[in-house]
């Protein structure tokens, strides 16, 4: 009966202490995400001080002109020999896709990276189409900072779905169905980074369309 009394109690305390390291796992995860959103934002500051006060656009694709340019803020295009613009403040190409990826998306994957994603450490941050523009196409202009009227209130950018169906390069709504892009990566949260640079642990839904665009 005793020895049975304490395998149970080892069974208890197992569970405690496994439970515990999760918790301190996660957030070593959570409090490591911070600190690449804030990088990633400081890349975007010095960026926005060379290119008149604009934000990088998501996807620079120009179909007017037939230009793929880096193919995403994240990463480059060998196809194109260019590498986002954003990399050379980071440390290189390398950098920034390691960067642009939540330590709880990091994935690794068993055939080849799906050709959206284009980033072989996993799915990277998800970002604000209102602010880091999709596509150059169609007299599409990068955003200028000095229209985000309220930074400290405004999305740009969050923590991503983690599988290839789901993910998305940026959302754009509350309406739309590209705001499911946003995903609870720590717990029932999600990291956000802001225009301003300060970052936050909140869930989607305390979102609304205010966050998002950069004008009231």
């Amino acid at each position: 009966m005793e020895m049975l009394a304490a395998l149970a109690l080892i069974g208890v305390l197992s569970a405690i202490l496994a439970g515990g390291v999760r918790a301190v796992t996660e957030n070593g995860r959570r409090i490591q995400c911070t600190s690449q959103l804030r990088q990633i934002s400081e890349a975007i500051s010095l960026y926005r001080a060379e290119n008149n006060n604009t934000y990088p656009p998501a996807n620079p694709w120009n179909a007017d002109t037939g230009d793929a340019g880096w193919l995403a803020w994240h990463t480059g295009d060998p196809k194109y020999g260019k590498d986002s613009p954003l990399a050379a403040y980071v440390g290189g190409v390398e950098t920034l896709r390691k960067l642009s990826v939540c330590p709880s998306n990091s994935t690794k994957f068993a055939g080849p990276v799906p050709d959206k994603i284009r980033n072989t450490y996993g799915y990277p941050y998800t970002v604000n189409y209102n602010i880091m523009v999709d596509s150059l196409s169609a007299g599409k202009t990068a955003k200028n900072a000095s229209l985000v009227s309220r930074p400290a209130s405004t999305v740009l950018m969050a923590d991503s779905a983690a599988n290839s169906s789901a993910w998305g390069l940026g959302f754009s709504d509350t309406g739309s169905a590209n705001f499911q892009r946003i995903a609870k990566r720590h717990g029932e949260k999600s990291n956000l980074l802001w225009c301003d640079g300060h970052v936050t642990l909140q869930s989607p839904s305390t979102i609304n369309n205010t966050n998002l665009y950069p004008q009231p």
